[in-house]
């Protein structure tokens, strides 16, 4: 990313940190360009969009409309209301370009019962590992 970055003039260090540091230095300004995931969920777009803090990184975005958009579209049911909503609220937060999303995917997992300690894996957990093993009941 930082050599395609250079090629269009902007100077770009890379760096990595530890994730509790990354998101202390996002939240806190220390860093003008991030790269984040871990947004790919139902609340996607609500962790991407509102201005919350409670969500981590936050990007620092703030504009009151599109958070009463997003909050009222995750109080409806009726999926055509909704997808109006999120639209609207996406439609303004794109016209004013905070971030720049690359990819976004949207999952929804079955699973049957003789499935055991399964749970939606995230960034960070692994399916099977020393404490979670996910495995099939005979």
């Amino acid at each position: 990313m930082a050599t395609q970055l250079r090629a269009v003039g902007v100077d770009c260090t890379p760096r990595t940190a530890e994730y509790a540091t990354h998101v202390s230095d996002v939240d806190n300004g220390k860093v003008q360009m991030f790269v984040d995931g871990g947004f790919s969920n139902l609340d996607g777009g609500k962790r991407i969009m509102h201005s919350s803090t409670s969500f981590s990184p936050s990007s620092g975005y703030c504009n009151k409309e599109v958070d009463a958009l997003v909050e009222q579209a995750f109080r409806t049911v009726n999926y055509e209301k909704r997808c109006d909503l999120l639209r609207r609220a996406d439609n303004i937060f794109t016209s004013e370009c905070p971030q720049l999303g690359g990819y976004f995917e949207y999952n929804q997992i079955g699973y049957n019962k003789r499935v055991l300690d399964f749970g939606y894996p995230s960034l960070i957990a692994a399916f099977c590992s020393p404490v979670r093993n996910v495995s099939v009941s005979d």
